[in-house]
């Protein structure tokens, strides 16, 4: 249907100040039909889903994955600042954060007692503060780094005793950071899992029919 807008005629003409400035063009409604995702044919179901691919990571997609992984860190005395951690899921994978820390000794020593990386000896030195437990981070190019777990040494005057512990934080110090790597690989896993499911035609076929979008007949989306 076409729509001309034409000046009304009257007996006199319309002065300048009321006089109405015609529009360039002419204005067009168009109808045509929309459908819901499971109306399509199959066809342009595929053409939507790929067209759509990235509608669920567009955003802060992590957000969710950051709280859980934070809740799972506490749980072993450490804690990372979320607006600070990084991470890459392509080829030059990686995952750090610039300000993360021991928080809770004694979780921290209980947790590598239970997985069985330390004895209790070297437990109770890191609980009653003659070992303090810290996390580095060493930042290379293109935004990607390392978080290493350093463990030192402090306040013991029996220098029998700090040569005995030292020879425990010299022995066990790889297998800490072993352990730590794993949990932070652990973290990176769990962000690509998030990842490739938002990013799944299951996942983006529950948002479509969650949003109740609708689309034109050659699958461009309506509204």
């Amino acid at each position: 249907m076409v729509k001309r807008n034409r000046m009304r005629k009257t007996g006199q003409g319309p002065n300048k100040k009321n006089r109405l400035k015609r529009q360039k063009g002419r204005q067009v409604v168009e109808k045509f039909r929309v459908y819901k995702f499971k109306e399509l044919p199959k066809e342009t179901k595929e053409k939507v889903i790929n067209k759509l691919w990235d509608i669920n990571v567009q955003w802060d997609w992590w957000d969710g994955v950051y709280s859980l992984e934070q809740e799972k860190f506490n749980k072993i005395g450490i804690k990372f600042d979320e607006k600070k951690t990084y991470f890459s899921l392509g080829r030059d994978w990686h995952i750090h954060s610039d300000k993360m820390w021991v928080e809770d000794e004694d979780k921290f020593a209980d947790a590598l007692v239970k997985d069985k990386v330390i004895p209790k000896e070297l437990a109770k030195g890191i609980k009653e503060g003659v070992v303090q437990a810290g996390i580095d981070t060493t930042s290379y190019a293109m935004g990607r780094g390392v978080n290493t777990l350093n463990m030192d040494v402090f306040n013991i005057d029996n220098p029998k005793e700090e040569e005995k512990m030292q020879k425990l934080v010299d022995k066990y110090d790889e297998p800490v950071n072993e352990w730590f790597k794993n949990k932070m690989n652990e973290f990176h896993d769990h962000l690509k899992e998030q990842h490739d499911y938002l990013a799944s035609e299951e996942a983006i076929i529950e948002t479509i029919e969650a949003n109740e979008y609708e689309f034109k007949e050659d699958g461009e989306l309506y509204g």
